[in-house]
């Protein structure tokens, strides 16, 4: 990842979704290792390709600098685009290990928080809601909020447990 990366979030389809697999095949070091790792997920993607009210769905973080998916967010839309939900972040293998606090990862996560954020509110969206599934992800969700008055004065950020929430003001 370099300091210039430029992401965009996108619908997932089959076709799609069987190219990132390939991709993160060769990345996790074969398909074994991709199995253990991301199988269970990549299965449930499969199943959970269309968004559908009250159920998660597979969104994709391109990386349009790189030309290349970072990550494969798991989402979940409320009622009537009014609140939207960033469950789990699955990052590329080539961020492995996942808990390490490289310079990479932190920048793939801010950049993942930002671009589902802004392009959620862009929309309408009234609440967008991320869930710090880690320590680093909670520790970066917190110094997000702190400094989310600075630059967003159109809506509040908020910790709720391990819940960022934005809301528009």
């Amino acid at each position: 990842m370099s300091d210039t990366d430029r992401y965009e979030l996108r619908p997932m389809n089959m076709e799609r979704l069987e190219e990132v697999a390939a991709a993160w095949t060769v990345l996790a070091g074969g398909h074994d290792e991709f199995e253990v790792e991301l199988g269970n997920f990549f299965e449930w993607c499969t199943a959970h390709l269309e968004v559908r009210q009250g159920d998660g769905y597979a969104l994709e973080l391109y990386n349009v600098s790189q030309e290349k998916t970072d990550a494969i967010l798991d989402v979940n839309d409320g009622g009537w685009r009014r609140m939207t939900k960033l469950l789990k972040m699955h990052l590329s293998p080539e961020f492995w290990p996942v808990d390490g606090e490289g310079d990479a990862v932190v920048k793939t996560h801010a950049g993942a928080y930002a671009t589902f954020i802004l392009g959620n509110l862009g929309e309408g969206v009234d609440e967008v809601k991320i869930y710090g599934r880690t320590h680093l992800m909670v520790r970066m969700l917190t110094l997000l909020q702190s400094v989310w008055h600075k630059y967003n004065t159109g809506s509040v950020a908020k910790m709720q447990g391990q819940w960022l929430t934005i809301t528009r003001s």
